[in-house]
């Protein structure tokens, strides 16, 4: 056991450096080298600040949203074996427990191909608004409906559970890293979606410390059902900050309508000033 833990942290240092060697070898994209240019001729339409700025509710959706669903995601981590232990497999010691660890993540990988297939059909903004909601629906019935379940069908709380996952995968969990990386222009693209998962990881962070004081020490069937409920609310709180501060837009949106732009800017409902220059005056 000490070895494999050992071993799967240090080859989680593989793909990075793998990844690192081959970036390595690649040249600087053109919409970077545009920028650099504009930069050296002193074109206002690129400066950092002035992007910000223009950007600021864009970045409050996809670092808050970042910021909520890594609460409930990561946390929830914590309590698999919590939860999983209302049904009996037949099995004994790690058996039990890898199985029924198996089951969680045959339920929530699925997601992932789902997303992939239909993010480009549905929209970035539909996806995550649709795990949302079905986050909301799925963890509230597993807090209202816990003790019911787990006394009368303790595999269908299992399988309920499990769809908390399909639909964070198939939703939030991937959109969260994707819109951010879309929507920013080159010249603030790595500090805007860098500031978006660090919120995230913050949030992680604050759910796996909060989350075992909510349910409790040692968890009871009580803090496990105040667990889903909370989960079920902040899912709520991301909802509504995507439907007023996450963009609706499609590849079209994209494509840069000024000159000195990399990423067309796709305005929220409330915005009214559009371009760059604009924002400058």
């Amino acid at each position: 056991l000490e070895f494999s833990w050992r071993f799967l942290l240090g080859f989680g240092a593989v793909v990075p450096l793998v990844s690192l060697y081959f970036r390595m070898q690649m040249h600087e994209s053109e919409s970077f080298e545009k920028v650099a240019a504009a930069r050296e001729q002193g074109d206002h339409g690129v400066d950092m600040s002035l992007t910000v700025r223009r950007y600021a509710w864009h970045m409050l959706g996809t670092a808050g949203n970042w910021f909520l669903f890594d609460i409930v995601f990561y946390a929830n981590g914590l309590f698999n074996g919590d939860v999983t232990s209302i049904i009996s497999l037949g099995l004994e010691g790690r058996k039990e427990t890898t199985m029924k660890g198996l089951l969680i993540v045959m339920m929530m990988l699925p997601g992932y191909f789902v997303g992939v297939a239909f993010i480009n059909k549905c929209g970035r903004k539909n996806v995550q608004m649709q795990g949302y909601v079905n986050m909301i629906v799925w963890f509230g019935l597993c807090g209202f409906g816990y003790n019911y379940l787990k006394t009368h069908m303790p595999f269908m709380f299992l399988v309920v559970y499990g769809l908390t996952f399909f639909f964070s995968n198939f939703g939030p969990n991937m959109t969260t890293y994707v819109i951010p990386g879309e929507i920013f222009p080159t010249q603030a693209k790595a500090t805007l979606h860098g500031i978006s998962a660090a919120s995230g990881k913050f949030g992680a962070f604050l759910g796996a410390s909060c989350m075992p004081w909510i349910a409790g020490a040692p968890v009871t069937d009580a803090g496990i059902e105040r667990v889903m409920i909370v989960c079920s609310v902040i899912a709520c709180l991301g909802l509504v900050l995507t439907i007023f501060f996450t963009p609706r837009y499609g590849p079209d949106d994209l494509l840069p309508k000024e000159p000195d732009e990399t990423v067309g800017f796709i305005k929220l409902y409330f915005q009214r000033r559009s371009t760059q220059r604009k924002w400058a005056e």
